[in-house]
């Protein structure tokens, strides 16, 4: 029984030896990059006792309790738009600008209008011009854009490419919160065109657009969703549309525009046959694909 007992104890410290061999060779976990923009005006460092701490770089007398388990960076962050002494919060001189309006490439009378350094307001222009242009989010990143931008405005402090993804986000929740309350405000009729594709890689989209006139008369056209979809049936298809037209609160349809494709028959049945949404389509038009019958339909 002691036998057993020495070689059970043998056993066990090889294993542990063993185990502590592994650990010692095995790759530390790289250090995740700070993603905040808050240690852009932070300096990071331990106090006596050992904890992790952050120093205003405007204000040193200003530290903050910065331990990444137990605290975040949201007490950083207002600090730094409360800090006197933040350069970008001392109230400088309004300055005046001369902006020309632009129509159809061509330059226009201009407005004079006064212009104040904002950091939130340039973010926000950052992000509007991704999505205008249809530029990458590495495109901030790039060294003739930060070049350009300590030429223009050294002020201004560019985010990261997660920083500004999380903006364009953002942009988009606006501008979806601002269509959504302006249909439930108004009551328009919406007219629908929708199609749906297959990508390279094999999977289905459908895209689902609106078309509508404001009160001023003018024309609008507002993509309501862009989504993968299960297939090309008409019943999928419906249902889609039925449950974005229920997120974005819409229940006067003026008409829907589709393809010639057969699934579209069963899509537009199912409109026609929703009472939930209280539908009610004044003019249902099927478009041909052929070009002749469309002329043929606008001669008419």
């Amino acid at each position: 029984m002691d036998q057993n007992e020495a070689r059970s104890t043998q056993d066990a410290t090889i294993r542990s030896e063993a185990i502590r061999n592994q650990n010692k060779f095995k790759p530390k976990r790289k250090r995740m990059k700070q993603r905040s923009i808050g240690w852009d005006h932070f300096v990071k460092y331990s106090d006596k006792d050992g904890s992790t701490r952050a120093r205003c770089k405007y204000c040193p007398n200003k530290t903050f309790a910065c331990d990444s388990t137990n605290n975040g960076t949201s007490n950083l962050l207002r600090h730094y738009k409360a800090c006197t002494m933040n350069p970008d919060n001392v109230m400088t001189q309004t300055v005046l600008k001369l902006q020309s309006n632009t129509t159809n490439g061509h330059d226009g009378e201009g407005t004079l209008s006064c212009w104040r350094y904002d950091q939130d307001a340039i973010r926000t222009s950052l992000a509007h011009m991704l999505i205008i242009d249809e530029l990458s989010f590495r495109f901030i990143e790039k060294e003739g854009f930060r070049y350009f931008m300590s030429v223009t405005c050294p002020k201004f402090q560019l985010p990261s490419r997660i920083t500004i993804a999380r903006d364009v986000y953002q942009v988009y929740l606006n501008e979806r919160k601002k269509l959504r309350k302006w249909f439930a405000s108004t009551g328009q009729r919406v007219s629908l065109t929708t199609d749906t594709w297959t990508s390279l890689q094999r999977v289905n989209y459908m895209c689902l657009t609106a078309h509508f006139i404001d009160p001023e008369w003018n024309l609008h056209k507002k993509i309501l969703n862009f989504c993968p979809i299960i297939s090309h049936k008409g019943s999928q298809i419906g249902e889609l549309i039925e449950k974005c037209l229920l997120d974005w609160g819409i229940d006067k349809l003026l008409a829907i525009t589709v393809d010639n494709a057969t699934s579209n028959d069963t899509a537009v049945a199912y409109m026609m046959e929703l009472d939930i949404l209280n539908v009610d389509l004044g003019c249902l038009h099927k478009m041909e694909l052929d070009i002749l019958n469309v002329e043929q339909c606008f001669k008419a």
